[in-house]
């Protein structure tokens, strides 16, 4: 008799894969769709499949999924004075010397070279 209760009171399976899912959409899969919109709008643009506003929104686009599904969404006081602070001790002097190299590099430009008619 003990054996038939057993029987009868069988438990529910739980589902084991749907945190796993959620947690896959809310944090790894809108950066990586975004990740991949970047790449594919950059692409499009560099081979001229696309005109360069909607490559330029798609590329807007792909960046505001990355953004918002990161952390630094909504930074604190502290974190916008740090960063002004180290992108202008750290960002300043490095864009100076790509300018300066910039000028002094003996590359031809696109823009100064002048075609043959």
């Amino acid at each position: 008799m003990a054996e038939t209760k057993r029987a009868a009171q069988q438990r529910p399976q739980r589902i084991i894969h749907v945190p796993a899912v959620e947690d896959a959409f809310s944090t790894w899969i809108p950066p990586t769709i975004g990740a991949v919109l970047l790449c594919s709008a950059m692409l499009l643009d560099a081979i001229g499949a696309l005109a360069e506003p909607i490559a330029a929104l798609l590329a807007v686009v792909a960046l505001l999924m990355v953004f918002c599904s990161s952390a630094a969404g909504h930074p604190g006081l502290r974190q916008v004075c740090g960063s002004i602070i180290v992108g202008g001790i750290g960002g300043v002097p490095t864009a100076g010397m790509a300018a300066w190299l910039a000028r002094r590099s003996p590359w031809t430009r696109a823009s100064t070279t002048r075609r043959a008619a």
